[in-house]
């Protein structure tokens, strides 16, 4: 069992998150649903994608919270989360323009048998939820910079480290990382100074985001808080081309891994404090508590093979590392 701040914030707001994602697949499932437009069917997909990866660091992050591992066995487990959170920003990066393709047509078209089951879904999740549907469907691109600050924590680590431990990232790992980090820190600064352009409305959906991504890119360098639940609802919203832009570059080379892989050890993550942890708080529903892990192959993790690319961060070619 290890003393970790940034995962234990992760796993007391990751329920929240997975209970917002179940109320949306609770919605799927009414006949309203499957007659309603394409872009509905676009999102059901991916929230669905978005719930598995969730459930999966999660319970990724309770074992090494709760379980006394030996040192192999956590190189794997966070080489495993690092995979995972790769797969995240994969599909992060695709869900933009869904997202934005649901708002377009929510908030802009006239046509009343258009609106009809927009109404009926907001409708329904207000019986289950208190939250309308744009105010539950943003909470995947909120939850970015949260997964992000996973990223922030193994360099941070990582800088700890003497160069000859064997934990010690890689010179080209550590450089993915940073490459991840880097651009998207500098997109969110970016988006955050301009909440207004010449003939585009920066909506309050668009504010919130940023504002979220803004507070936890600084939350490692300030005391915890309370988790804070964000949301916002969208009236006459136009999600612009900026916004599209922002992540095209920061998330271009992630290629999504196949579910079945997610198991393969992809990083060597730094080594953490052996200091007892807190027990997790309960939720709704309650933190499972993990099984002893199986026996399983640690060879070393040694080598890194780069797939070589001409195509830089503004081509929607994506690039990918794997680790040998």
């Amino acid at each position: 069992m290890i003393s970790n701040r940034v995962i234990q914030e992760m796993l007391d707001t990751e329920k929240t998150y997975q209970t917002s994602l179940e109320q949306f697949s609770q919605a799927t499932k009414q006949p309203f649903f499957a007659e309603g437009p394409e872009i509905f069917q676009k999102l059901a997909t991916a929230t669905q994608k978005f719930s598995e990866l969730s459930e999966a660091l999660h319970f990724n992050a309770s074992v090494e919270m709760t379980q006394s591992l030996s040192n192999a066995e956590l190189t794997q487990l966070r080489a495993e989360r690092m995979n995972l959170i790769g797969q995240f920003f994969a599909e992060f990066k695709s869900y933009m323009s869904v997202y934005e393709e649901f708002l377009k047509i929510k908030y802009t078209s006239n046509d009343a048998p258009e609106q009809l089951p927009f109404k009926q879904l907001d409708t329904f999740l207000r019986r289950i939820s208190t939250l309308d549907s744009a105010s539950l469907l943003i909470q995947p691109l909120q939850r970015g910079p949260r997964y992000e600050l996973l990223i922030k924590d193994v360099l941070k680590r990582d800088d700890e480290l003497s160069p000859e431990s064997p934990n010690k990232l890689s010179d080209e790992a550590r450089g993915q990382l940073e490459i991840l980090l880097n651009t998207t820190k500098g997109y969110l600064s970016e988006a955050a100074k301009r909440e207004a352009t010449p003939g585009y409305k920066f909506g309050d959906i668009t504010r919130s985001l940023v504002r979220k991504g803004s507070e936890l890119l600084s939350a490692a360098k300030s005391a915890p808080s309370a988790p804070e639940n964000t949301s916002a609802q969208a009236s006459g919203y136009k999600f612009g081309d900026y916004t599209r832009g922002f992540v095209s570059k920061a998330y271009s080379f992630w290629a999504p891994t196949p579910v079945a892989e997610i198991s393969t050890p992809v990083l060597v993550s730094s080594s953490y404090s052996d200091t007892p942890a807190a027990q997790i708080p309960s939720a709704e529903p309650a933190v499972r508590t993990p099984p002893a892990l199986p026996p399983r192959d640690m060879s070393r993790v040694s080598a890194v093979s780069l797939h070589d690319s001409d195509d830089d961060f503004e081509s929607d070619d994506e690039q990918t590392f794997t680790f040998k």
